[in-house]
């Protein structure tokens, strides 16, 4: 657990989904809003602001409470607040582009890009890894099997 560089927090902020991750290399809060709401608003901005400080509060009193060899430096950390698309997304599609910022950032830059053109294909994607996850003990409807698994269609 030490040794992990960033830890991701969603969160919901007016009506659409954002993630905070704490940069413990660089002691730096990443404020991920796919939307780029806190860029229209500065009020959003702030609010941002005041719950990744909440949240890193929270963060650091379980790091004491449960880690007994591992004490971060509990200061203010500084907020970087990186442009992730320019593309234009609704709060309705907020919440797959936050999995994908938080699954694809790291610590400069999204490594796969969030754009329109790539959402239909994102959203298949993450459809496909919750149907097939291991372990998953759902029985899929026929039609989703011959999509996802066509030469070994189980029976259901």
């Amino acid at each position: 657990m030490s040794c992990t560089r960033m830890f991701a927090v969603p969160s919901f902020i007016e009506q659409s989904w954002s993630a905070y991750m704490f940069d413990m290399k660089e002691e730096v809060i990443h404020v991920l809003d796919p939307l780029g709401l806190h860029l229209q608003s500065p009020a959003i901005k702030e609010l941002h602001a005041h719950s990744a400080n909440v949240i890193q509060d929270k963060l650091f009193d379980c790091f004491d409470k449960y880690y007994e060899n591992w004490k971060p430096k509990k200061n203010k950390w500084p907020h970087v607040y990186p442009v992730l698309t320019n593309d234009k997304f609704s709060k309705n599609q907020s919440g797959l582009c936050m999995l994908h910022c938080v699954r694809n950032y790291n610590g400069d830059e999204l490594e796969q890009p969030l754009t329109l053109n790539g959402y239909s294909r994102l959203q298949h994607t993450f459809l496909h890894e919750i149907l097939t996850m291991k372990n998953n003990k759902a029985r899929l409807p026929i039609h989703i099997l011959k999509i996802i698994d066509p030469p070994n269609v189980r029976q259901v």
